[in-house]
């Protein structure tokens, strides 16, 4: 089976990752022992260069799973060049069987609950969580099961030994595997240690661990890469796989809509609640409530990068650098609208009832059209 090399997560892409953003060479001359094509990470006359695909959704260029260490450590063997019904060249890699066989009984000391308890509680010392799962266990069955880019699934995460056992793998392949950990917030006894120890409730220990066991695997794998001699082989494997470590993390909680229910019969609203009609928003929410709303609403990736800046004295957020741009404020003029639309987002979200005027609520519209006519514009 064929597998394309690049990554399917387009929150991996060349800003973010520029040590996995580089050309191919493919030489067009087919071989005739096979449906493959030579490539080559070096320049050939007449040899066609080939960079990972661009995503027709989001504009945004992609980048390769594997870095160029790895690729040329596995050229025209693993990965190879082939050809599409339309014409085009593509990297492509040749099976996603590992080849690992592993035992049906799991029962040597690595992944014994005793070592599960004992790398936990170097993280966070003291009896703060029972029985955590080793994260061997985890690490073995993940490596034989998953692929780069692929996202793992933890629905009863507990001390979030999943979480730490993807990072150690993705430090150990330079793989870009992702983790989900959910956790009801499970009150902590008060006569425990953990809530003696500041924790309230399990998820937070979770979060604490998979914050803590996150700088403890770059530090290591940076300690590594200080003890190779700078160009050899294996330097340069471990600069590859620390440049695509991804130990961040993004905490996220299932609350009501950020939307007020303002959709009452007309015998049935009050003069308190005429106030609803003006702003639909619930006043105790944030500007990162809402943003993350419109993300879901929109069917954008929940993890990808996020940045903050002001304009105008307003405060935007832009969402994978220009894929989605976001203001809540308020007061908002045909100056700042301008500013933005400048700037030509793929999509472009607002509050109703933003607007400075009912002109500038009016006639943003048009500036988009006028200067960003393939902006996408949602109003909250």
């Amino acid at each position: 089976n064929l597998y394309p090399l690049y990554n399917g997560n387009v929150a991996f892409n060349p800003k973010t990752r520029p040590n996995l953003h580089y050309p191919f060479y493919v030489n067009p001359k087919k071989n005739n022992s096979n449906d493959f094509y030579e490539i080559s990470l070096n320049k050939n006359d007449g040899w066609i260069e080939v960079y990972p695909v661009v995503s027709k959704k989001e504009g945004i260029s992609r980048v390769w799973r594997w870095g160029k260490p790895k690729s040329q450590e596995n050229i025209n063997t693993e990965i190879v060049g082939y050809k599409t019904e339309s014409g085009e060249f593509r990297v492509m890699q040749k099976s996603r069987l590992t080849g690992k066989v592993i035992r049906s009984v799991q029962d040597d000391k690595e992944v014994s609950s005793r070592r599960g308890t004992s790398e936990f509680e170097i993280l966070i010392p003291g009896k703060i969580f029972p029985f955590p799962k080793p994260t061997e266990l985890i690490r073995r069955f993940t490596s034989i099961s998953t692929w780069d880019g692929d996202i793992i699934l933890d629905f009863f995460s507990g001390s979030s030994a999943t979480a730490h056992a993807i990072m150690r793998l993705n430090a150990e392949d330079g793989g870009t595997r992702r983790h989900i950990m959910v956790q009801l917030p499970e009150p902590c006894d008060e006569k425990s240690e953990a809530f003696k120890s500041g924790f309230k409730n399990i998820a937070e220990i979770g979060k604490e661990r998979v914050r803590l066991a996150g700088n403890k695997i770059r530090t290591e794998l940076v300690g590594k890469l200080a003890e190779e001699l700078n160009g050899s082989e294996e330097h340069e494997s471990l600069k590859a796989r620390l440049d695509s470590l991804d130990i961040g993390f993004r905490v996220l909680k299932i609350d009501s809509s950020n939307i007020t229910d303002v959709y009452y019969q007309p015998d049935e609203v009050t003069q308190d609640g005429l106030a609803l009609q003006v702003d639909n928003l619930k006043q105790d929410r944030k500007p990162e409530d809402l943003l993350f709303q419109v993300l879901l609403d929109w069917g954008v990736d929940l993890a990808l990068p996020i940045t903050e800046e002001t304009i105008l004295k307003h405060r935007v957020f832009s969402v994978a650098d220009n894929a989605l741009t976001a203001c809540f404020d308020t007061g908002l003029d045909e100056a700042f609208v301008k500013e933005l639309a400048k700037r030509q987002p793929l999509r472009a979200v607002f509050r109703d009832s933003g607007y400075a005027s009912d002109s500038v609520k009016i006639n943003f519209e048009q500036i988009f059209k006028a200067l960003s006519p393939h902006t996408e514009i949602k109003t909250l």
